[in-house]
């Protein structure tokens, strides 16, 4: 029996969209689920029934697959439960962790917000819309909840009626959700507003987005018209440092590495745990939850959310083995754990469109580049005012990135400092290890920050950016370069320096075994011949009148020839410590002789004063 599908034949059913994965086949943040191997093969993709759907009103019935297609297409092909969960399904995707997009080779490429939503797990985001011209400037913030942000609160108000130690009431729990989506609602709709909504006087415009939700990813992607392959480079983290020309906007990715603090008390932003020292009654922190305050805005800030960079040398581990006894002990090793600090690197997408607007994604730090920006678009005669030029924003972004790498090379280089006097007094073998890990961690360093540095050449010298890059910003470009140079020279520098102390310690280490060894050889040069006069002098004789003088007679035998035996044997030793000797005698007595010398001077030169 032979099987036949045809979207345009109502005779003929549609192809069954069988590359509609249930929740259950995507694998898991914690490594659960199935593989990509183990999911049967599908017919299909995520996007096939968008791009066959018929554009008019009222397309023509057709039928579905019955059982005998079932039967007759195999156990790959799946007939959908219900139409509606057919279209939810066909507009969605999952995106479960790194890498997702490889492990579903179906996929369409690009993702085209108008058509696809993106299923993330994030809370939201917060987005900073910043207009400016020489003459003025405007800063409107928004937060924007995703679609699990409701389900994140909707646990946070049960843990606090729990700790509370009332009952949870279902009813209550509905109302304050159900006003907290008409918030989040209202505020999506005043954020929509805000991104189409352009002043007049504005010549730049910077859109900061921190926390990627697919709300406002989509929102921003439909009104700039960006292209559906940087919106996936920018969703399917980690990517690649590069920098990608489009027709209408400019395109860049990189990490955004910084230190990050480990040792943040546990009622920290973000935590869902209720503080000790809050002792406001439960019903007031119950409807905290309903108003759009920064609890939302820690929450994506909080910099203990943030990937580390020692977690990509066993980036291979399960997230159970990763919190083995053995990989806690490797974690209590590592170089700035003793500092109670980490190196948390992050993914970084901008866009610069060529309507003078830039348009910025971060995870989690979008506050420290805020900041930064924000403190020179305060002042007026700042080269960002003065300018008037997205490019030159565009520029500070990417300054503002790069110089948080300075506090991470210098944390680096003050513990290897620690860990080189530590050495230089007193070496063990236990250094050797938290060095392993230093150079390991300072080559993910370098793996990073090289591209970062072909980025920016590229953008000073390819002539095909400079549509959008002026040749101002062309030129203060050279001044981010010079800086990831200078990083990596010193990474460089820590590297070989690192080198050289585990070559200082194994030879140290060696030349101990070795001084141990000649204590070991002097001990048996000296106990050598008295063993052996002792064993003389114990043997049975017949006749042997020297055991009649007695003890005396022993020693006054086995003292000088233990003297000349020692003398014979390590005659170079004893000459190299006696000239040694002579020659440390001399620079005290030279010592002393400058010193009185000096003391006769100024008492000299005191009596001719008087």
């Amino acid at each position: 029996m032979s099987l036949v599908y045809d979207s345009a034949d109502p005779e003929l059913p549609n192809l069954p969209e069988s590359a509609h994965w249930s929740d259950s086949d995507y694998p898991s943040d914690d490594g659960s689920g199935p593989s990509a191997e183990s999911v049967p093969f599908s017919s299909g993709t995520d996007q096939l029934d968008i791009t066959q759907k018929s554009d008019s009103d009222s397309p023509p019935a057709v039928s579905q697959p019955t059982q005998e297609h079932q039967k007759a297409a195999g156990p790959h092909v799946k007939v959908p439960k219900s139409s509606h969960r057919r279209k939810h399904k066909a507009r969605s995707r999952k995106y479960a962790g790194s890498g997702t997009k490889k492990e579903r080779t179906g996929w369409e490429p690009g993702i085209d917000v108008r058509t696809t939503n993106v299923v993330m797990n994030t809370p939201g985001s917060w987005v900073v819309v910043t207009d400016y011209s020489p003459d003025r400037y405007r800063v409107t913030h928004y937060e924007v909840v995703s679609e699990t942000g409701a389900d994140d609160d909707a646990l946070d108000l049960q843990l606090l009626y729990a700790e509370g130690g009332h009952e949870l009431d279902p009813q209550a729990v509905e109302a304050q959700l159900k006003e907290y989506r008409k918030r989040a609602a209202q505020t999506q709709l005043a954020f929509e507003r805000g991104v189409k909504t352009r002043p007049l006087w504005s010549h730049v415009r910077w859109i900061n987005v921190n926390g990627l939700s697919w709300e406002a990813i989509s929102t921003i992607g439909k009104h700039y018209n960006l292209h559906r392959l940087s919106i996936e480079d920018m969703i399917d983290i980690p990517q690649r440092t590069k920098v990608d020309l489009y027709p209408n906007h400019l395109f860049t990715v990189l990490p955004l590495i910084k230190v990050v603090r480990t040792n943040r008390p546990r009622d920290a932003a973000g935590n869902r745990h209720a503080s000790a020292d809050d002792s406001k009654s439960l019903n007031s922190r119950a409807s905290s939850l309903n108003t759009v305050d920064m609890t939302l805005s820690e929450r994506i800030s909080d910099e203990r959310k943030m990937r580390k960079l020692s977690d990509l040398d066993f980036s291979s581990f399960g997230e159970e083995r990763k919190k083995s006894r053995k990989m806690r002990n490797l974690e209590i090793r590592r170089p700035l754990k003793s500092k109670g600090l980490a190196v948390g690197i992050e993914q970084v997408s901008i866009f610069l469109t060529d309507d003078n607007t830039v348009i910025t994604f971060f995870e989690h730090s979008a506050g420290d580049i805020t900041r930064a920006i924000l403190a020179r678009l305060a002042a007026r005669d700042t080269l960002l005012r003065t300018s008037d030029e997205a490019s030159i924003l565009l520029h500070s972004i990417l300054d503002a990135i790069v110089d948080l790498v300075y506090p991470v090379t210098s944390a680096y280089g003050q513990r290897l400092n620690e860990i080189e006097l530590d050495i230089l007094t007193n070496p063990t073998i236990s250094h050797t290890q938290e060095l392993h890990l230093m150079i390991n961690e300072l080559a993910n360093l370098k793996s990073r920050i090289t591209p970062a540095c072909n980025l920016i050449h590229q953008m000073r010298e390819v002539t095909n950016f400079r549509k959008f890059m002026s040749e101002n910003s062309v030129l203060y470009m050279n001044d981010i370069y010079d800086h990831l140079v200078s990083y990596v020279d010193d990474i460089e520098s820590m590297s070989r320096t690192i080198e050289n102390l585990v070559n200082l310690i194994f030879n140290t280490l060696s030349v101990e075994t070795n001084n141990s060894m000649k204590q070991l050889s002097l001990v048996t040069v000296v106990f050598l011949p008295l063993s052996f006069w002792a064993g003389y002098f114990g043997m049975n004789f017949e006749k042997f009148g020297n055991l009649k003088e007695g003890v005396g007679f022993y020693w006054k035998v086995t003292i000088p020839f233990t003297c000349v035996l020692i003398l014979l044997v390590m005659w170079r030793d004893i000459f190299k410590k006696a000239n040694y000797s002579r020659k440390y005698v001399a620079r005290i007595m030279a010592d002393i002789a400058i010193e009185r010398a000096e003391k006769e001077r100024k008492l000299r030169r005191r009596k001719s004063l008087a």
